[in-house]
């Protein structure tokens, strides 16, 4: 495999606290030049939040709920608001700031990942558009969902259908490299995440649903046929092959990737220091 071509990783439906573990391995493979870049496609195990790096999760979340729920809560590295991960297609893109296919700064990068995005989901009969404006700062935690929830406010190049937001994304940059991961809905529970992402008592779920779905979309609410993940992630595999202007290269975690992940998802991802409080489990 040479490290001029892509990897194509698509993995199944893995716990939360594994997802994030092989995000940052990956991460840390590329970076370090022992791989090529990588799109990897993943889903959830079960419904799972994902907070930022920078929220409080006390104050972002309802943990009570979530314990009740059996809801998973895993912190990411990249940062933004938090999100519920069920009936959805993630995607993560691990690569040099600048080569053949991105230009080389934030917004470009959000850009091209974007432009990949709408080209798949337009096929589905969507008009969807690239919401204008800046990158968004996270919440470190409110009152309620309106100000937890990463698809209540869409961020410059995330995509919105008739200003409601449909795809998520959050991205990590470091010494010339970036991980960009992001969450693309095909259905969602609007009660789950009013439960999910407000602290404290809830008054009215119904009225909570009704403010959230103004803001929010998912692709089978306005696709004219069905959409299934599986030809979602061949679309979006396309799209991103006429950009590069060559294939992936299918391929799949390393031994030393899987044994890192293992390592890192024990002492950071599944571990309430990391969760909690940003800190890494030590000896």
């Amino acid at each position: 495999m040479s490290f001029s071509e892509w990897r194509l990783i698509i993995s199944e439906a893995l716990p939360g606290a594994v997802n994030m573990a092989f995000d940052e391995v990956l991460f840390d493979a590329v970076s370090r030049g022992e791989s090529p870049p990588v799109l990897r496609f993943y889903q959830w195990e079960k419904p799972t939040v994902s907070i930022g790096y920078g929220q409080d999760v006390h104050a972002s979340l309802n943990l009570e709920f979530c314990r009740q729920r059996g809801l998973p809560i895993v912190r990411r590295i990249t940062g933004g608001r938090a999100v519920i991960h069920d009936s959805e297609l993630t995607y993560a893109v691990i690569s040099p700031e600048k080569n053949a296919l991105f230009p080389g700064n934030i917004q470009g990068n959000y850009a091209i990942v974007s432009g990949c995005l709408k080209e798949a989901i337009e096929e589905f009969g969507i008009a969807v558009e690239m919401a204008p404006g800046r990158r968004g700062k996270a919440s470190s935690g409110m009152r309620d969902f309106r100000y937890n929830a990463c698809f209540n406010s869409p961020s410059i190049y995330e995509l919105v259908v008739g200003g409601r937001k449909i795809t998520g994304s959050a991205q990590m940059r470091r010494q010339g490299f970036f991980l960009q991961h992001g969450s693309i809905p095909v259905e969602m529970d609007l009660r789950l995440a009013v439960q999910a992402l407000t602290p404290g008592h809830i008054k009215s779920f119904k009225n909570g649903e009704e403010l959230l779905s103004r803001k929010v979309g998912w692709l089978n609410r306005f696709s004219s046929q069905p959409v299934y993940i599986p030809m979602l992630r061949e679309k979006i595999i396309t799209a991103f092959c006429r950009r590069l202007g060559k294939p992936f290269f299918l391929d799949d975690f390393s031994s030393l990737e899987l044994e890192r992940a293992e390592v890192m998802r024990e002492s950071k991802y599944d571990h309430p220091t990391w969760t909690l409080n940003r800190k890494i489990k030590t000896a």
